[in-house]
């Protein structure tokens, strides 16, 4: 049996594509890792997408890494009006303005490796549920880790 964390999160703000108007993006995703491993590894996540433009709620899969400079998030997802998108963002921890800095996150849209737009998320809930409500231990057997490496779902 091994110990596992999940550390689940949903972030919601706007993305604009080259200078475009705002659309409201909503991401939910779940990270898992061992407790055991790198605190600052890449840890991949599946979660959704959602945009408010075109009412699509999209799969979305990416990376989470948690550095303590600022959380850095990677993430994939495909739009029936706007194709295959990247969106990639990195918070940047400050004192002075602390509780902004620890919720949002500017995030860039890349379309291939071109930047096509670039938009902001945050973490919406008070800072306080986080730690009581979007991290979970659990214990697994090898199995189930070996399945999820598999899927490559686990850092």
């Amino acid at each position: 049996m091994t110990w596992i964390v999940d550390l689940s999160e949903t972030m919601s703000g706007w993305i604009a594509l080259d200078g475009g108007p705002r659309d409201s993006l909503r991401l939910e995703l779940v990270a898992s890792a061992r407790l055991w491993s790198s605190p600052i590894a890449p840890r991949p996540f599946k979660g959704t997408v959602w945009l408010a433009a075109t009412k699509e709620t999209l799969p979305a899969t990416g990376t989470l890494a948690l550095r303590p400079s600022g959380a850095v998030y990677d993430f994939s997802f495909t739009s029936a009006q706007w194709g295959a998108l990247r969106c990639a963002g990195r918070k940047h921890y400050t004192l002075r303005g602390l509780r902004e800095s620890l919720v949002t996150c500017p995030v860039h849209l890349y379309r291939g490796q071109d930047c096509i737009g670039a938009g902001e998320i945050k973490y919406r809930e008070p800072i306080w549920r986080f730690a009581l409500e979007s991290l979970r231990l659990r214990n697994v057997s090898a199995d189930t880790i070996a399945a999820t490496n598999a899927q490559g779902r686990l850092g």
